[in-house]
């Protein structure tokens, strides 16, 4: 939290109809850009090795998608998805380095310029990323209004 420079941030732990976890976490700055990093940073600073790492995107109803970055990483106790995106201003992204320009732009131009980290995590089981992906998009259509609308500066 020192590093980050701010105690904005929610983690919760949800679970599958299956009983598999979901984590949430998001992590919310609204006026220092270094409030949110890619998180292999914290994987690999945690002893995990990062062994795969993709752009994708997920649908969020019918007209409405959303870009992410995925991470399989492993650590000595078990293979983890990882997928995130970012808050800029009012957009978002899957890119760290485009939401780091985007608030650098906006608060140069008098712009809401706050920024957020959200990151899902679950276990890869039995190396299934279809079924990983599925149990974190699900999440993500539930949680995405919420962090959309609750997620602003006045």
């Amino acid at each position: 939290m020192e590093y980050l420079q701010t105690r904005a941030y929610v983690s919760r732990n949800y679970l599958d109809g299956r009983g598999t976890p979901v984590d949430l976490c998001v992590m919310f700055s609204d006026d220092d850009r270094k409030g949110t990093h890619p998180p292999d940073v914290c994987l690999e600073g945690g002893g995990s090795r990062i062994n795969f790492k993709d752009e994708r995107w997920t649908k969020l109803d019918d007209k409405t998608t959303l870009d992410l970055h995925e991470i399989v990483a492993e650590s000595a106790q078990q293979k983890t998805y990882v997928t995130y995106f970012y808050k800029c201003g009012s957009s978002y992204t899957g890119s760290f380095y485009t939401q780091q320009a985007k608030i650098v732009w906006d608060g140069l131009t008098g712009r809401n310029a706050d920024g957020a980290l959200v990151r899902y995590t679950t276990p890869l089981l039995n190396n299934d990323l279809d079924a990983a992906r599925q149990r974190v998009d699900a999440l993500i259509r539930c949680t995405f209004p919420l962090i959309r609308d609750k997620l602003r500066t006045p």
